[in-house]
């Protein structure tokens, strides 16, 4: 079975036979008509992202995209949407909506060397180099203002003060995680214990 043969889904067979058959008119008119979960997944746990990335068909994949695939899923294996393409314009659209060149399948293979493994364009390879270059230093330039942020701080309030700082905003991340979550509705709502005893007789 080749990369973009894929399993029949239970729901939404439509949305799979119109991506399958490269039908952008007909997808459109049925992400209009009803709600679709573009994100379920079929046996392997792929979505119809990966077949539309497979593919190559970049109208589809942004489609899709646009109603709400997410590009960082992933497979059984590991894989995403990026370790099976093989198309420099399918990859861009991927990683701006989120996709990580860096991300390793079960195997540990990132999806430059899925592309090399599977024997795809030379092009294509020396694009997904680039983007790896460009993720390690925009990551590189990330920590270089982090560091350089506490330093500012250590300068202007020492070493106790950036402690008591950086235990602040600890706290206020913790805080913030811990409403996102629910958690303090869930401990807010939650219903009393009652102890049931039995009545002595005397």
């Amino acid at each position: 079975m080749s990369e973009c043969d894929f399993g029949a889904m239970e729901a939404a067979n439509t949305i799979v036979e119109a991506v399958q058959s490269q039908n952008e008119y007909e997808l459109h008119l049925l992400l209009e008509k009803s709600e679709v979960d573009l994100n379920e997944k079929d046996q392997m746990g792929r979505t119809v992202l990966f077949q539309a990335a497979c593919r190559g068909n970049s109208e589809i994949t942004k489609l899709l995209l646009e109603n709400g695939a997410d590009a960082t899923v992933s497979d059984k294996n590991g894989n995403t949407p990026l370790h099976l393409s093989g198309y420099c314009e399918i990859i861009d659209l991927l990683v701006s909506y989120g996709a990580d060149v860096n991300a390793r399948n079960k195997a540990g293979l990132r999806p430059r060397q899925m592309a090399e493994k599977r024997g795809v364009a030379t092009d294509v390879i020396h694009h997904f180099r680039r983007l790896e270059k460009s993720s390690t230093k925009e990551r590189q330039e990330t920590l270089s203002v982090i560091v350089t942020f506490f330093k500012e701080i250590h300068q202007e309030l020492g070493v106790r003060y950036t402690l008591l700082f950086i235990l602040g905003l600890l706290f206020v991340v913790l805080y913030i995680t811990f409403t996102i979550t629910g958690m303090s509705r869930h401990f807010e709502t939650r219903d009393p214990i009652i102890v049931e005893t039995e009545s002595i007789k005397i």
